[in-house]
């Protein structure tokens, strides 16, 4: 599954995560160049897109999603709800 395969859904559903007080993300270990022109090209206009370049993978690595022989991070939705708590 691509990247913006994953991202449709979260991009689609924007009112539906406001409605429950939620706010989906797009993380990766991209640099944000690399990030804005991914979205512009996939049409992904209304998720915010993080980029956890520098320190690189720092926030992958405390979510254990990090794959440190290729410094990258595993594909995964990590859910932290309004108390800040990963469900």
């Amino acid at each position: 599954m691509s990247a913006s395969t994953r991202c449709a859904p979260l991009e689609v559903n924007g009112e539906r995560f406001e409605a429950l007080n939620t706010v989906p993300l797009g993380l990766s270990v991209d640099p944000f160049p690399s990030k804005k022109a991914w979205a512009a090209v996939s049409s992904i206009n209304n998720t915010v897109l993080l980029s956890d370049f520098w320190p690189h993978g720092q926030a992958a690595r405390d979510y254990g999603i990090f794959i440190e022989e290729f410094g990258i991070s595993e594909r995964a939705n990590i859910i932290i709800d309004e108390n800040g708590i990963v469900q």
